[in-house]
């Protein structure tokens, strides 16, 4: 999103024409940069439980920060996010959602979608969660896909404007000891280990590749 400058100088650049050390402030004080950042308090736990049923606890958090906009200071943060522990009622299973809206009215359809995806993720698969703990890789594909293009249809239905805006997303399940992967847009999910460092999960879509992004759930 937007840039700010700060203080900080990037080794081997002081005092060269043009370096962020001529500046001696950023456009933002600490305090507007911190009114811009939406953040949970501490970090986050879920139930887990491996393949043999041996017990794990799953930790996550989220952050986001409203981007600097010189001619629209005022832009509303487009990101938005989803978090359903428990889906279905299935205690080792948990859905996370990320959205990155672009246009005059990106804000709303990313948010939009934080809301619809989750609804339609979680009445696409098994109701009880006996047998969503037993449901297939292929079902939960298809319940992934499904709520893509259902809240895909319902945003072109609703009162949000998104003639010329719309939302990437970025989407999460994991299940057991399975974690699934889904996106549109150029949103990025990234799998990192201490063992094999970290490799993208999923690839981009736009203009430059001109393909489907594979992952967990991907469709050409």
């Amino acid at each position: 999103m937007g840039c700010v400058v700060g203080k900080r100088v990037i080794p081997g650049l002081e005092g060269e024409e043009g370096s962020v050390d001529e500046y001696e402030e950023g456009p933002l004080s600490e305090a507007q940069i911190v009114k811009r950042i939406v953040a949970c308090e501490r970090t986050l736990v879920a139930p887990m439980a491996t393949a043999s049923g041996h017990p794990y606890t799953l930790r996550y958090a989220y952050v986001s920060q409203r981007g600097y906009y010189p001619n629209a200071l005022d832009k509303e943060n487009q990101d938005a996010f989803s978090v359903v522990t428990s889906v279905n009622g299935c205690r080792h299973a948990h859905l996370f959602g990320v959205f990155d809206g672009h246009g005059s009215t990106g804000d709303l359809c990313s948010h939009f979608a934080a809301e619809k995806v989750p609804e339609h993720f979680c009445a696409a698969l098994p109701g009880s969660a006996a047998e969503l703990a037993a449901a297939s890789d292929d079902q939960v594909k298809r319940a992934l896909i499904t709520s893509y293009r259902k809240t895909n249809a319902d945003l072109r239905e609703s009162a949000v404007d998104d003639s010329l805006s719309g939302t990437t997303a970025i989407g999460v399940f994991l299940k057991g000891h399975m974690l699934y992967v889904a996106n549109t847009g150029d949103s990025r999910a990234i799998l990192i280990s201490s063992d094999d460092g970290g490799f993208g999960a999923v690839n981009g879509h736009g203009p430059a590749n001109g393909h489907a992004g594979g992952g967990g759930a991907g469709e050409d």
